[in-house]
């Protein structure tokens, strides 16, 4: 098993594994490639939901900041447990190309069909953003390069574009291309970035 951990993620596990199983605990993000064992179970716990899987690949996001948790399933299956389903069932069972979104408050969970690739950019370096808002993209840069955005005008993050970075471009690379279309100024200082 491989675990990608974005920044700020902080990823709890044991020296050992017990017997039956492979559980970790998970405050962030991080991109996983779990081996298969069908009799150890790999399980993340984030919270209030746990993820449980057998072999597969898939991005959790679990910010303490945020009321949700992302589950977006890349390869294979997971199962959905909320913290309070003791039972063998699971809440849902995702399928390739598609994310849970796990609302802390209700425990509700909520399936719908994404564009994987939006979701593991931080992984790989290559981003896809297709009819989404510009504050969803300035969200995936934030994470992926550890990064804080300061926007002058926040009414910028309601405007929808597409645009597809494949030759791990830098940040600065992405917000030159992107300034073409929305007409912005940006300067870059240490970690945080300011948008006129």
């Amino acid at each position: 098993t491989r675990l990608h951990v974005n920044s700020g993620t902080r990823v709890i596990y044991p020296s050992d594994f017990t017997e039956d199983k492979r559980e970790i605990f998970v405050s962030g993000e991080l991109f996983a490639e779990v081996a298969k064992n069908p009799d150890k179970p790999f399980i993340i716990s984030a919270g209030d939901v746990h993820v449980q899987v057998l072999g597969t690949e898939f991005n959790i996001l679990a910010d303490a900041h945020s009321g949700v948790i992302e589950t977006t399933l890349i390869e294979g299956s997971v199962a959905l447990y909320n913290e309070k389903n003791s039972t063998a069932t699971a809440d849902r069972i995702l399928v390739p190309g598609e994310q849970a979104l796990f609302d802390k408050e209700s425990g509700s969970i909520e399936v719908r069909p994404v564009r994987t690739s939006s979701y593991t950019s931080w992984v790989t370096g290559d981003f896809f953003f297709e009819k989404i808002t510009f504050g969803e993209i300035l969200g995936v840069l934030e994470r992926s390069f550890n990064v804080k955005f300061h926007l002058k005008n926040e009414s910028i993050k309601e405007v929808f574009l597409t645009a597809q970075f494949t030759h791990k471009e830098s940040l600065e690379e992405i917000l030159s291309i992107l300034q073409i279309s929305m007409r912005y100024k940006f300067e870059i200082k240490n970690r945080d970035v300011y948008i006129r």
